[in-house]
């Protein structure tokens, strides 16, 4: 419920915000304090709210998504695993001496 309270009143806020860069623009009568692309980011942002509102029936994306690339991410995971268990090439080897000196420097 806190968590829901806290989004209604940072999207009033976001929402508003613009409203007194608005009233500037009216007085005057200039829209020099009003940023095109931060105009057209907010419309476009509440088009896709509006369009997805007006769907009629709900759609469940995350679970789709879920149930799609479920597969797909278990293999890659088990490529990140198999990666992680070969032992990586960390030191240098230069005439057959070690040399654990990794900064610029000598040669």
């Amino acid at each position: 419920m806190v968590v829901g309270i806290l989004c209604v009143l940072f999207g009033t806020g976001m929402c508003a915000a613009p409203l007194s860069v608005m009233k500037m623009v009216t007085q005057t009568k200039s829209v020099e304090y009003m940023p095109l692309f931060l105009s057209l980011a907010s419309l476009v942002n509440g088009i896709c709210w509006t369009a997805y509102a007006l769907i009629r029936f709900d759609l469940y994306i995350t679970v789709v998504l879920y149930a799609i690339y479920y597969k797909s991410t278990q293999e890659i995971m088990e490529v990140r695993k198999r990666k992680a268990d070969q032992v990586a090439m960390t030191e240098i080897v230069v005439d057959g001496k070690e040399n654990s000196h990794t900064g610029a420097g000598r040669y």
